[in-house]
C-alpha cells in the first residue's frame, strides 16, 4: 500500500463497511476457512465460491452480458462462473500473480471451474487440483481476492508489493525446486 492519508484511511473504512453490508456471509464464510484447520481442496473451493458471491454483488453492474442465440436472436445473461473467474485473473494484478505458465501447464480456468463444481456437486471426479498444485493455488487464489477487495474500498495496490507477495508464494511452495508440482495434476 502506498502512502496513505487519514482521510484515505476513514474513506477505506466507509466503503468497506458500505461492501460488508452486502457481503457479511461470504466474508464470514472466507474468514472461516483461515480460523479452522480445512482441506486445502475445500479451502480452495470456499474461496473461489466466495470470490463468484462477492463480485455477483460488488459488481453487479457487470454481471449481465449480451449474447446472439443460434437463430441470431440477442439475450442477455449472466456471467456464470469461469466468466467471473476470468474477470478476476485477467486484471492486471490477476496477470502479475498468476503467470502465463501458471494458466497453461496449470490449466488454470478449466481446473478451477471443475475443483469449484466437483467440491460444490460432489459429482463426477474431473481433472482438478492436487497435492502441491492445490496449495499453490489456493495461496495465490487467496492473495486475488484479497487485491480486489482493497482496490473496490479504493486502496491502490503498489505492483512492487504485490510481486514480492507472488514471489513469496513460489518460494514458500518451493516452487523452482520441485518440478513435479505440475505433474502433481491428475
Amino acid at each position: 500500500m502506498s502512502n496513505i492519508n487519514r482521510n484515505d484511511v476513514k474513506k477505506a473504512y466507509k466503503n468497506w463497511l458500505a461492501i460488508r453490508k452486502d457481503t457479511h456471509t461470504i466474508f464470514d464464510i472466507y474468514m472461516n476457512v483461515f480460523s479452522v484447520k480445512y482441506f486445502i481442496e475445500i479451502a480452495l473451493s470456499t474461496i473461489t465460491n466466495c470470490m463468484e458471491g462477492y463480485y455477483k454483488i460488488v459488481h453487479k453492474s457487470t454481471i449481465k452480458i449480451k449474447y446472439k442465440d443460434k437463430n441470431g436472436v440477442i439475450n442477455t445473461r449472466n456471467k456464470d462462473f469461469k466468466e467471473i473467474m476470468k474477470e478476476y485473473l485477467n486484471s492486471n494484478e490477476g496477470k502479475i500473480i498468476f503467470s502465463n505458465m501458471d494458466r497453461q501447464r496449470l490449466k488454470l480456468y478449466t481446473r478451477l471451474r471443475n475443483h469449484r463444481n466437483y467440491f460444490a456437486h460432489l459429482d463426477k471426479k474431473k481433472k482438478r487440483f492436487y497435492g502441491e498444485s492445490n496449495l499453490y493455488v489456493l495461496l495465490k487464489i487467496r492473495l486475488l481476492f484479497r487485491v480486489f477487495i482493497l482496490k473496490d474500498i479504493g486502496l491502490n495496490i503498489e505492483i512492487k508489493n504485490l510481486t514480492e507477495q507472488v514471489r513469496s508464494i513460489e518460494e514458500d511452495i518451493k516452487w523452482k525446486e520441485n518440478k513435479n508440482i505440475y505433474f502433481s495434476l491428475k
